[in-house]
């Protein structure tokens, strides 16, 4: 139920640095009256009540997942050195924010905004690449609605 707003907002990565700014600044917005927050687990943060917590496997996002949401904020991230391997990198980085763009847009939600790390670069042979070919790929929201891809520092549209 919205209390305060109308809109309805997800924010997926809220354990990280800059997810927990974007959790501060989902809540200080009164345009939304719902705020869910899709974890691995649950988050050791003060009960609000515009705030609900969500644990889910990234591995299998469903669409369930993003109904009723009008905007999806996505800051999730890692390094390599915790994932471990180049692959479990890419999951994290790549295929877990192009899944949740998918299954919001199934979903019917009006924007995704990917929060991608600092000086991320497609060309990069380094660990920001998978970040920079999300915001790359417009095509994750599959075409419709609006995508917008933020780094710190700077902002960019990525209509579809």
């Amino acid at each position: 139920m919205n209390i305060r707003g109308k809109g309805s907002a997800v924010l997926l990565g809220g354990s990280g640095l800059v997810g927990g700014f974007c959790m501060k600044a989902l809540l200080a917005n009164p345009a939304y009256g719902r705020i869910v927050l899709l974890n691995r687990r649950e988050l050791p943060v003060a009960p609000h009540p515009r705030m609900m917590q969500r644990i889910v496997n990234f591995e299998n996002l469903a669409v369930a997942d993003f109904e009723g949401a009008d905007d999806i904020f996505c800051a999730l991230g890692t390094t390599i050195r915790k994932a471990g391997t180049q692959e479990a990198f890419r999951r994290v980085d790549l295929e877990f924010p192009l899944a949740a763009a998918r299954r919001g847009l199934q979903a019917g939600t009006k924007q995704f905004v990917l929060v991608s790390s600092v000086g991320a670069d497609p060309a990069s042979k380094s660990h920001d690449r998978p970040s920079e070919e999300v915001s790359a790929n417009p095509g994750g929201h599959g075409g419709k609605g609006d995508g917008s891809c933020g780094q710190p520092g700077k902002e960019r549209d990525i209509d579809s």
